[in-house]
């Protein structure tokens, strides 16, 4: 999404995912170290630089402790309009 304008969904999900890993406390290595995800995939998903899957939504919900329904609904959203069918 670099360089083009962001879909505002797109910011949406990005925002909340954003706050969440600040109310799980975890850096990005703390997030690889209790995720699937690398360091390096969580900055490209965290930065819009690369969309986010739906499985590393569901990961960073249960480090952050939140029920993932809410998110992964502004998830559905986002993942629209990166997949050109929004």
């Amino acid at each position: 999404m670099t360089g083009d304008v962001m879909p505002a969904e797109c910011r949406r999900v990005l925002d909340e995912l954003r706050s969440l890993r600040e109310r799980s406390g975890r850096s990005l290595a703390g997030l690889a170290a209790a995720t699937a995800y690398s360091k390096s995939s969580w900055g490209r998903y965290l930065s819009g630089a690369q969309p986010v899957p739906r499985a590393a939504v569901v990961a960073l919900c249960q480090v952050a402790g939140e029920p993932p329904a809410r998110v992964l609904a502004l998830w559905e959203l986002a993942d629209a309009e990166w997949s050109g069918r929004g």
